[in-house]
């Protein structure tokens, strides 16, 4: 990332935990976790994301509530300590891996309310919808984010779509 090339860091990154595995060295989540925050400090934001990308699933229980479990506590842990990219990235790749869990797509949006922009918040609910189409709490939050800002039209035009895909509310 130093040296400008950022689409190698998750390729190193991979095959460095590759050779370890292969040599026995097992680093434990904790560690893979302060090495992100550590890169997130010194501004290697992209080493930071690649870094929690490649281990996510390092130590973390199998079961689906096991591993949102560890994942809510791992970016709760990191917001407390001010790592907001590392939560970020937690986040992000823990609705990769559990797409329809809406209390993790509301935790991102949360977190995107608090330090994201506009944007970043409407790409957030506009991905929560479309994964989670029945979670009226996420099609709520992305037609009162448009109404806030203005954007009257698109406010309605998403209550629209939340109603196509749940009559009964």
């Amino acid at each position: 990332e130093t040296q400008g090339n950022e689409k190698m860091v998750e390729l190193i990154l991979t095959r460095a935990i590759d050779s370890l595995a292969a040599n026995g060295v097992t680093p434990d989540r904790d560690m893979w976790l302060k090495q992100a925050e550590e890169a997130e400090k010194t501004g290697f934001i992209k080493t930071c994301q690649a870094i929690i990308k490649v281990t996510i699933k390092v130590g973390v229980d199998e079961d689906v509530k096991g591993m949102k479990q560890n994942w809510i506590q791992d970016a709760d842990a990191a917001i407390n300590r001010n790592s907001i990219e590392c939560a970020r990235a937690l986040y992000n790749n823990a609705v990769i891996h559990l797409k329809n869990k809406k209390g993790l797509w509301l935790r991102l949006a949360e977190l995107e309310t608090k330090y994201g922009t506009s944007e970043s918040l409407d790409n957030v609910l506009q991905r929560a919808v479309t994964y989670c189409p029945h979670a009226e709490i996420l099609w709520l939050m992305a037609a009162k984010q448009k109404w806030l800002r203005g954007d009257v039209a698109s406010a309605r035009r998403i209550l629209a779509e939340a109603f196509s895909h749940s009559k009964e509310s």
